[in-house]
């Protein structure tokens, strides 16, 4: 048994003061459970809140899935002859999803948005990526990065999902195509 080396101090806890009701009232604690219990407006709308966002979590998980086997069947095409010319990394995926008729994989577009992002503040700053790296160089990158997010399927799709939920703007990364073309097999 602890002991304390000396009286107890009016401030100790252990010291009632009655000051509180629950000190000399253990009725007065039950009834607080009992009545924080109680169904209320509040409480019925964060329910339904979390039972959405639940079903919505788990139509997100069900689509990412979808997309990462979608996009695991895109052949990844031989390079073109021509350079595209672009200012940004940002730029030059959204020319190649163009000129290659197909779309790059939502990591990859955040690969490269962040890598327009490291750039900011350098004094490399204003000059566009093209005069930087060598365009087909450039390209030969962005396929690397997608052979690796398409064929070695090391995101899983629960993650990409969080990814997804945590980023309001991942439709404008996902190819609306892709993205009709998966929700459409959901409905």
């Amino acid at each position: 048994m602890l002991r304390s080396n000396g009286p107890l101090k009016f401030d100790h806890l252990l010291v009632s003061d009655s000051k509180t009701e629950s000190d000399d009232n253990p009725k007065a604690e039950q009834q607080q459970q009992i009545t924080s219990r109680e169904v209320t407006p509040k409480r019925i709308l964060m329910a339904e809140s979390k039972t959405y966002e639940k079903k919505e979590t788990d139509e997100v998980i069900e689509i990412a899935q979808k997309y990462q086997e979608y996009m695991k069947n895109i052949p990844i095409p031989p390079a073109h002859d021509t350079p595209i010319p672009f200012n940004s990394w940002q730029e030059l995926g959204k020319s190649m999803s163009a000129s290659y008729e197909q779309p790059l994989h939502y990591l990859t577009h955040m690969i490269l948005k962040k890598w327009d992002e490291l750039k900011i503040g350098t004094e490399k700053e204003n000059r566009p990526i093209d005069t930087i790296n060598h365009p087909n160089k450039a390209e030969a990158t962005v396929w690397a990065i997608e052979v690796i997010r398409r064929h070695y399927n090391l995101t899983g799709h629960v993650q990409l999902a969080k990814l997804w939920l945590s980023d309001p703007t991942y439709q404008s990364c996902v190819d609306p195509i892709i993205t009709d073309t998966v929700e459409s097999e959901h409905a």
